[in-house]
């Protein structure tokens, strides 16, 4: 009876509790309410924090977080090196398959020494490491593979990394591994969008950026003026591939 009597005071006494004023953002209609969360998770890919803030917004209440996940997901750019792939299929078990399917864009960083060691010996070593349980549940937008390569054995590396890359664009044993180690993340993971990227300090040069849909319906070419069905645009050092549209005859 005593402990009856103490739920029935406890309960009373949260009764007679004030509850916190509904925030405002509650009380608009929820179309405004998606506006304002897709302003709230929206970055440019350059300025994009990383995912745990960028997605600190959802800790704000549950109606949020209910509300505004999937977006938020969605949006969000997240970044894993490949030393940590390894715990990226154990991490998206613990989302819900619905949190899963909401990431959209997903940038493995892989970081070398020195741009003069790097072979498709290391390229294929890279994808060994990689546990590929649980990668098919991704359904990616983009997929980004960064390389950061650090010279720190010449001083003139710097000046030089230009010319070295360039160089290295058309060197074909190193682009027929990269063009492998594409081919074996994109039979696990769908991609609409595909982008190997190499940063040598400060410095950045893209190797390709490719629209495409499946694995087996085109050819990867390291020489990206030379693609055929491409248009090239050089935007502020980055080459990005666009797929032209198939032209349309119209009857006389």
């Amino acid at each position: 009876m005593a402990v009856v009597a103490s739920l029935s005071i406890l309960g009373d006494e949260r009764e007679g509790t004030a509850r916190p004023p509904i925030p405002h953002l509650l009380l608009l209609p929820p179309e405004i309410r998606l506006s304002i969360y897709e302003a709230v998770f929206s970055y440019a890919a350059t300025e994009a924090p990383d995912a745990s803030k960028a997605l600190a917004p959802l800790l704000t209440c549950r109606q949020i977080y209910n509300e505004a996940s999937a977006l938020a997901f969605s949006l969000t750019h997240f970044r894993v090196e490949l030393k940590q792939v390894l715990e990226l299929p154990l991490l998206l078990r613990i989302l819900r398959p619905s949190r899963r399917r909401s990431i959209t864009q997903l940038n493995i960083l892989v970081i070398h020494l020195s741009y003069h060691e790097l072979t498709p010996d290391d390229l294929s070593s890279f994808w060994l490491e990689l546990d590929q349980d649980g990668l098919p549940s991704l359904n990616l937008e983009v997929l980004t593979i960064t390389v950061r390569i650090t010279e720190t054995f010449s001083p003139w590396a710097h000046f030089f990394s230009d010319l070295m890359a360039s160089d290295r664009l058309v060197d074909h044993e190193l682009a027929s591994a990269w063009n492998d180690f594409v081919r074996h993340w994109l039979s696990q993971i769908t991609a609409n969008k595909v982008s190997l990227i190499s940063f040598t300090a400060d410095i950045t040069s893209m190797f390709m950026m490719a629209r495409r849909t499946r694995v087996d319906e085109e050819v990867w070419e390291f020489n990206a003026e030379h693609q055929a069905g491409y248009d090239v645009v050089l935007n502020e050092r980055t080459f990005t591939l666009t797929r032209r549209q198939p032209l349309k005859f119209s009857r006389a």
